[in-house]
């Protein structure tokens, strides 16, 4: 059994020295108008939006790390928010989401080794436990959220891939291993992702043939 990772901190910085490497790339590759390449088309994202079907929308501000302008929670988003919020809360078992929040803990403090090693070879579908749970459960915990943050279903994806995100996803919200901007947790490029970001990066690789 390897020794569990206590300090947060630690898993923070590896992962700031996983997570450069792509905004890095994208300085060098040259744009129009861009004095820092096609990292200059990314953009804060101001909200996330979630559908459930049969339930209300979920609007969520992300302000980190400086207020929302403009602000996406309409007298209609925050009433439809709220509502999901308490339908939500009204199915799913309060252990059952502690339970979750357990499981995520173990994956993060968890060593390299046996997230390799252990959580590689184990769906995460397995790893929550997801058969052995509520309705409510999949329909957010389960597969819900992880087709939000990975585009995968939870019997497909590994708990090693399902957690990687999830890890980097909560340390970018405390701001830690973050490409420093000021653009937030979340940003999205300023259009199409061809013409924004591959086509020039594809005309660049080119270029030095």
């Amino acid at each position: 059994m390897c020794r569990a990772r206590i300090a947060g901190l630690t898993a923070a910085h590896e992962l700031v020295d996983r997570g450069y490497n792509v905004t890095d790339t994208m300085r060098r590759i040259p744009f129009p108008g861009n004095s820092r390449g096609t990292w200059q088309n990314l953009t804060r994202a101001t909200s996330y939006l979630h559908s459930g079907l049969n339930r209300a929308d979920l609007t969520v501000p992300l302000p980190f790390p400086l207020p929302t302008l403009p602000n996406p929670i309409t007298p209609k988003a925050l009433i439809e928010s709220v509502t999901t919020v308490f339908q939500t809360l009204y199915r799913l078992p309060l252990w059952e989401a502690a339970y979750a929040a357990q499981k995520l803990a173990v994956y993060v403090t968890s060593c390299d080794e046996r997230k390799l090693g252990q959580w590689e070879n184990m769906t995460w579908e397995d790893y929550i436990g997801a058969n052995k749970r509520s309705h409510e459960y999949n329909r957010y915990l389960a597969d819900g959220i992880i087709r939000n943050l990975a585009a995968s279903k939870s019997k497909d994806a590994s708990a090693h891939s399902i957690g990687l995100v999830g890890e980097a996803s909560v340390w970018s919200i405390l701001l830690l291993g973050n490409d420093y901007d000021y653009k937030g947790f979340d940003r999205v490029l300023n259009g199409p992702t061809s013409s924004q970001w591959l086509d020039p990066w594809v005309a660049h690789l080119r270029s030095k043939v």
